[in-house]
């Protein structure tokens, strides 16, 4: 058994019971209380509790509390819970330009879907697509090149290690099917071929190079979806890629550090943000509204953790002084 010495009042505690209360390994716990990341306090109970102590964990936005006695035992199930929240994510899902992101190292989105999909032929000219995923039940492995019998079925543009985990925010639905009414019923978790549906968070919250827990592993975000045609086929309209792309409510894709297993309802935890100033709503304002910010796409170009291909769009635009040509991303083949 691991153990945790709580100063204050020298309580030695279980880690697993931390662990598992926050939704980590026990290893992944000792090495963020030992950064700093995760703090604790140790509070005397009150003279009506006399021999119980209140150990408190903060971890980002969440409280972890433990009532214990003086061996460090929990008297009861109940004596564990979470209090309080500092700073929550989330909120308005409509991405706003200029503003930093939201989160804080220990604040947690949820995975409330699981999506996998099997390519098959799509679209006029019957090209493969995964697009059409399904929710899975249960535990799921995920790797280098994503979950585990998840398709993708253009390899050119999709999938790779960069491309390995689409993530998309439920509370864009309900912005959609307030924009597009006509297409509220088939604005549902999943519409957008998304691996994960993410409750809690959105391009807001979530900034390039941001390392989250996720179920037994790791996973990094590594760009913004950039949406293709397949959109338009998808919903019946010629222009919903372009509307998605100018919305800002594309979602983003998320490389894995560390392959392990997750289900639905695992807590997405954030545990290193090393370019806090670049949100992924101020990504979606330099490629599609501000995209000839010199100074921000030399800024962008020179992140370590941006994709070959991301680095080279922004190369390309410095050395021509244009924006590329989006028509055969965005236009249905004919």
């Amino acid at each position: 058994m691991t153990t945790i010495t709580i100063s204050g009042g020298e309580i030695t505690v279980d880690a697993a019971l931390v662990a598992e209360g926050f939704g980590l390994t026990e290893a992944k716990l000792q090495s963020l209380m030992r950064a700093g990341t995760i703090t604790s306090r140790c509070e005397s109970g009150e003279a009506e509790d006399a021999g119980r102590y209140r150990l408190n964990f903060l971890f980002g936005n969440r409280i972890l509390r433990l009532t214990v006695d003086q061996m460090g035992n929990l008297p009861g199930p109940a004596q564990i819970e979470f209090v309080g929240s500092r700073q929550p994510p989330g909120g308005d899902s409509t991405p706003r330009r200029g503003i930093t992101g939201r989160m804080i190292v220990g604040d947690a989105g949820r995975v409330s879907q699981i999506r996998i999909g099997r390519a098959k032929p799509f679209g006029p000219k019957g090209q493969p697509s995964a697009i059409d995923k399904l929710p899975v039940a249960g535990l799921l492995d995920f790797g280098p090149l994503g979950l585990y019998a998840d398709d993708q079925g253009d390899l050119v543009h999709h999938g790779g290690k960069d491309k390995a985990i689409h993530a998309y925010p439920r509370a864009h639905y309900s912005a959609w099917a307030d924009e597009l009414p006509e297409l509220r019923h088939v604005l549902n978790p999943g519409a957008f071929g998304e691996n994960l549906v993410i409750d809690e968070l959105t391009e807001c919250d979530v900034c390039l190079g941001d390392i989250f827990a996720l179920g037994t592993g790791r996973c990094q975000v590594s760009q913004s979806r950039q949406p293709c045609w397949k959109l338009n086929h998808r919903f019946g309209r010629p222009d919903m890629s372009r509307l998605v792309q100018e919305s800002g409510r594309t979602g983003w894709y998320f490389r894995v550090l560390e392959g392990g297993s997750l289900m639905a309802g695992t807590d997405l935890i954030l545990l290193e943000r090393p370019h806090p100033e670049w949100p992924l709503s101020r990504v979606h304002e330099l490629l599609y509204r501000n995209g000839l910010d010199r100074t921000s796409l030399a800024e962008l170009a020179l992140l370590p953790t941006l994709p070959p291909s991301w680095r080279s769009l922004a190369e390309r635009r410095l050395a021509s002084g244009r924006i590329e040509d989006w028509t055969a991303r965005l236009a249905t083949p004919e």
